[in-house]
């Protein structure tokens, strides 16, 4: 008789636990950071971070970048940015999204060195064995299926961040809301708390008519 329990691993990812995170982060273009910068995270139940950025590895010299130079993978997690977003992810697709770094560089680790340049365009022009730090984030949320992060794949940073800020995360919806019902309790009590201040109108006394 046939075996017909799948192997571990099988089956729609959707069918499984979204108990892990992906964040997407985006930075406007600066005096500091002319082309702008995505990267992102993976979090696990537990709330450990790991951040995945890609970026020239001798810093940004535009007209190297243009031709394509040594790129680099970092984890750095002090950067900031103007906008993000959160996707849930099951156990399968964050390893994945901590796979696809590793297959990524020199030394098969997460963070350092790549096989491949970094080209500031290469969201554009998809050569083989280029990226840049936008067609890498979401070369590894292809990777991974995270079918959520595509919207935003050939973007430049600042549409990324501008798409971001139309689509917030649902924890920021969660906030925006709480924010907007404490405000919308609040002004009937201010309004309340005013008219007891004031007390009760006046009367006023017209002459009788004589």
């Amino acid at each position: 008789m046939a075996n017909d329990t799948p192997p571990p691993g099988a089956g729609n990812a959707n069918e499984q636990a979204r108990d892990h995170t992906m964040s997407v982060y985006s930075a406007r273009s600066s005096a500091g950071c002319p082309t702008g910068h995505v990267w992102y995270s993976v979090q696990d139940p537990q709330g450990k971070q790991e951040f995945v950025h890609y970026g020239p590895r001798d810093g940004m010299d535009i007209r190297a970048a243009t031709s394509g130079c040594p790129g680099y993978v970092s984890d750095a997690d002090d950067v900031p940015y103007d906008s993000r977003t959160d996707i849930p992810i099951n156990k399968e697709q964050y390893d994945k999204l901590r796979e696809f770094p590793q297959s990524q560089t020199k030394d098969g680790q997460m963070h350092g060195e790549s096989k491949g340049d970094y080209q500031v365009f290469a969201h554009l022009t998809k050569q083989e064995n280029q990226n840049n730090c936008v067609s890498f984030t979401f070369n590894a949320a292809d990777h991974a299926h995270v079918e959520e992060a595509r919207q935003y794949q050939g973007l430049t940073p600042n549409d990324v961040a501008n798409k971001l800020d139309r689509n917030p995360s649902q924890q920021e919806q969660q906030v925006a809301q709480q924010d907007f019902f404490a405000k919308d309790r609040a002004e009937p009590a201010r309004e309340l708390g005013q008219a007891k201040e004031q007390g009760p109108p006046k009367e006023t006394h017209k002459p009788k008519a004589k």
